[in-house]
């Protein structure tokens, strides 16, 4: 792909391998063996059942128009009779032919209250006004040379990025920065839009819409700092260059052979250790 940003469906956006993603990236930075088994050697895992909520609230938010598309409510109340075996029969063929993906009530419903309750928050509210969402870009890192894409969840033009994340946990979601490395993402994520852009694009500021997929499905929206961006700009540039080495040399390592030494947090000793110095009974 040419430098520059596409309006392409996700299916197209996944099927370009010779450029890599920072999802990939990440895969990579575990192991390069677990990234050529995945990438190079097509041994991609499918969703989780909790990815694919985060997938339907997604397209919910994100697309409506496609939403209504591609997801219907499941009328089949018992397989094992037969109008629920021709049910099953022909949803099947509407899922073949259409399309569609059929879910039960309950998911439904889950998708539906979780999406209108972010799609509430103020902040998003209003970006929802000149956002353009689903954003394929394509560019060349100037420092590596690596071949690189990624694809924005939403963006406005000289503002900023917005990435819509499902969690069990609002609260607790700054945990998951560091748990995931989005600091990789959010600088990964900047960086291309004004590079696939070729600079006609400025990036001032990222943020994350955060909402729970659970009842009462709170939301809330959070800002990348920007000494994470410098931190996570600094990690995808070092992952970059290891990349592009091991692509050059077709060479795909797996962990290291050296035996590693485990002990506890000190966060976790120094309790129990003062207990034992007073001498005190667990």
């Amino acid at each position: 792909m040419k430098t520059g940003i596409y309006e392409i469906e996700n299916n197209e956006y996944r099927a370009i391998i010779d450029h890599i993603s920072v999802s990939e990236l990440n895969v990579f930075a575990q192991a390069p063996k677990k990234y050529e088994w995945e990438y190079i050697l097509g041994n991609r895992r499918p969703p989780s059942k909790s990815q694919e909520i985060g997938i339907m609230i997604h397209t919910y938010v994100l697309e409506p128009e496609n939403w209504i598309k591609e997801y219907k409510v499941s009328s089949i109340s018992d397989r094992r009779t037969v109008k629920g075996k021709e049910q099953a029969a022909s949803e099947a063929l509407q899922s073949e032919q259409l399309g569609i993906k059929f879910i039960n009530q309950e998911t439904y419903d889950r998708v539906r209250f979780a999406g209108d309750s972010l799609l509430s928050h103020p902040f998003v509210k209003e970006a929802e006004k000149s956002w353009k969402v689903e954003s394929s870009m394509f560019w060349t890192d100037p420092d590596t040379q690596a071949l690189c894409k990624g694809r924005t969840d939403a963006y406005v033009k000289d503002a900023f990025i917005l990435d819509v994340k499902t969690t069990a946990n609002a609260v607790k979601f700054p945990n998951s920065v560091t748990d995931y490395a989005y600091q990789r993402q959010v600088a990964y994520y900047i960086d291309g839009l004004v590079n696939a852009s070729q600079g006609e694009v400025e990036v001032k500021e990222f943020y994350w819409a955060t909402v729970e997929t659970e009842a009462p499905y709170l939301s809330c929206v959070y800002k990348a700092a920007p000494n994470l961006i410098d931190i996570g700009r600094h990690e995808y540039k070092v992952l970059l260059n290891k990349f592009q080495k091991a692509k050059q040399s077709n060479t795909w390592p797996g962990l290291t052979t050296e035996v590693s030494e485990i002990d506890l947090p000190t966060w976790y000793k120094s309790s129990p250790l003062e207990m034992i110095k007073r001498g005190e009974e667990f």
